[in-house]
């Protein structure tokens, strides 16, 4: 509104000045949806009426040019009474923690904890900070937190519309750019009428974006959009690849029917994303399934010779192809879609794509987790072989293959993703192991407690607090997000352990601390002004000291 036609002639003739250009009220009233009686009748009174009409209207989220107002009619229907409790108290806070982007959620997840909403007058404001959000989170806390009024406010207003829409429901024709990118199954039933001219105009990144926005939507459609760009001649292999990323986690079997076939694309580029969404998904399907026969027969248990001092034992033989054929090149085992980074050498390539891609069930018949891990390998493969099966782990969020992973204490690539996936005892003794040496390897002491869910147990948190004198021989930048993040979500109360720990830091140390002291004290305040609100508590009044007595020192 700010940028419309009105607008701009009142800039216009407000710069000039009244008596040199004189306003169209008429006009002005016409185009703003009133009576032009309600104009006052001085020229420069008319254009600061006119002004202020056109501000509400874009606090409003109204434009009269895309809705067409009739003077004789309302401009849209009011707002629904609120259902959740109303608390004026708390906008205080959101104009105190605006500019502190980390703290802010913190401020409306526990007003949705408490069932509470902002006022009217900030709902704007809220909005606002919610959609410069990059992902999704903060935009459904600031719907949540402005009610049934933030709820009808976003749907009159295209700035919020489609965030409106992704978070509520309120549209679900609107696009979903925050949404995964993934096509899904089990759909609802389909309706008629969907446009599908951004489909069929727009570029490729609008094409996209419309494909996930109607797979929110309209799965049943989107399926069969996709179908028809992947099996007909017409559409670009750009295009191909895209949808086939969007298949890899959708949970309908048409979309393993359409990787599968996508396999024999006419472009390598689709048939690697074919490959590489295929065997990054964690339900069976036939392209696990030829891989880990592929698995097991390149990688066999068999019996140690004779040790000098004890028997034999069991040992993993890597035996890697000497050649692949057709079915293999199918599965495109001779290109480099699985990017695996560390893996050097065709044969190596190939081993690890197959035990990679095949599921973890496939090792059963050859020993437990605990077993395999620690099972000896030939020439040299154990890496290979343990960097596959951390990959594989990753993708199947398996705790038991996890935690004899970690186990090892091996450094194998990707192996701290795994501590997600953790038994919590496993989790914590890798953590406090790693805390121990934190001196001499710091960064795998960063790499564990960034994995590890908060809050930390007390014999977690005083195993870091005994460290922070080995943290300061490195540069206090390396431990800015660990400190941040302890800020966040440790208990308010565990601000004291941290300053005890201040004296004799170096000053780039102290001041690390010191902001996540004050965090934590902020989060004390916070909840207690959160807990007053919930109950209907007022802020107590500011007060100011009173002056000292005469005659004493100040």
């Amino acid at each position: 509104m700010s940028n419309g036609p009105v607008w701009q002639e009142l800039v216009a003739i407000a710069v000039p000045g009244t008596a040199r250009r004189e306003p169209a009220a008429s006009a002005w009233a016409d185009e703003l949806g009133v009576d032009v009686s309600t104009f006052a009748a001085e020229a420069p009174q008319q254009v600061l009426a006119a002004a202020a009409l056109a501000t509400a209207g874009r606090r409003a989220g109204v434009t009269p040019e895309s809705i067409g107002l009739q003077p004789d009619r309302e401009i849209v229907d009011p707002a629904p009474p609120e259902s959740l409790t109303v608390a004026p108290t708390l906008a205080r806070w959101f104009d105190l923690l605006v500019g502190e982007r980390s703290l802010l959620p913190v401020l409306l997840t526990g007003m949705v904890e408490r069932g509470l909403v902002f006022p009217a007058r900030i709902v704007p404001d809220v909005l606002d900070h919610g959609i410069r959000d990059p992902g999704a989170r903060l935009t459904e806390l600031a719907l949540a937190t402005t009610g049934r009024r933030g709820a009808w406010l976003a749907a009159q207003d295209e700035r919020w519309r489609r965030y409106a829409a992704l978070a509520t429901g309120l549209g679900a024709e609107a696009e979903a750019p925050s949404r995964p990118p993934t096509l899904s199954g089990n759909p609802p039933s389909e309706v008629d009428g969907l446009d599908d001219r951004a489909w069929r105009e727009g570029d490729l990144a609008t094409r996209i974006a419309w494909l996930q926005g109607v797979a929110v939507s309209h799965p049943t459609t989107a399926m069969q959009v996709a179908r028809a760009a992947l099996t007909g001649r017409g559409e670009s292999a750009d295009l191909r690849e895209r949808i086939v990323a969007l298949l890899a986690g959708a949970p309908a079997p048409e979309a393993v029917e359409l990787l599968e076939a996508a396999l024999d694309d006419r472009a390598a580029g689709v048939r690697r994303a074919a490959a590489r969404a295929l065997a990054g998904r964690r339900d069976p399907s036939p392209f696990q399934q030829r891989m880990a026969e592929r698995a097991l027969t390149w990688v066999q248990r068999s019996s140690s010779p004779r040790k000098l001092f004890g028997g034999g034992g069991a040992l993993l033989v890597v035996d890697p192809p000497d050649g692949l054929g057709d079915a293999e090149r199918r599965d495109q085992l001779d290109t480099e879609w699985h990017a695996h980074g560390t893996v050097r050498g065709d044969a190596a390539r190939h081993v690890h794509a197959a035990v990679a891609a095949a599921p973890l069930s496939t090792w059963a018949a050859l020993g437990t987790p605990e077993q395999l891990v620690l099972m000896p390998v030939s020439e040299g493969w154990a890496q290979l072989l343990h960097q596959a099966w951390v990959r594989r782990t990753l993708v199947e969020g398996d705790a038991r293959w996890a935690d004899a992973l970690v186990s090892t204490g091996a450094t194998t690539p990707g192996l701290a993703g795994l501590l997600a996936w953790c038994s919590p005892l496993v989790r914590e003794e890798v953590v406090l192991r790693r805390l121990a040496i934190v001196a001499g390897q710091p960064e795998l002491a960063v790499e564990a407690l960034d994995h590890l869910p908060h809050p930390w147990s007390p014999r977690v948190w005083r195993a870091f607090l005994d460290a922070i004198p080995a943290m300061t021989v490195g540069p206090p930048h390396r431990w800015a997000g660990t400190f941040a993040r302890t800020a966040l979500d440790e208990p308010p109360e565990r601000a004291a352990d941290l300053t005890a720990r201040l004296p004799g830091l170096p000053h780039a140390w102290a001041a690390l601390l010191q902001r996540s002291i004050e965090s934590l004290h902020l989060r004390a305040e916070l909840r207690q002004a959160l807990d007053a609100a919930a109950r209907g508590i007022p802020d107590p009044p500011e007060t100011t000291a009173p002056p000292p007595p005469e005659g004493d020192s100040p």
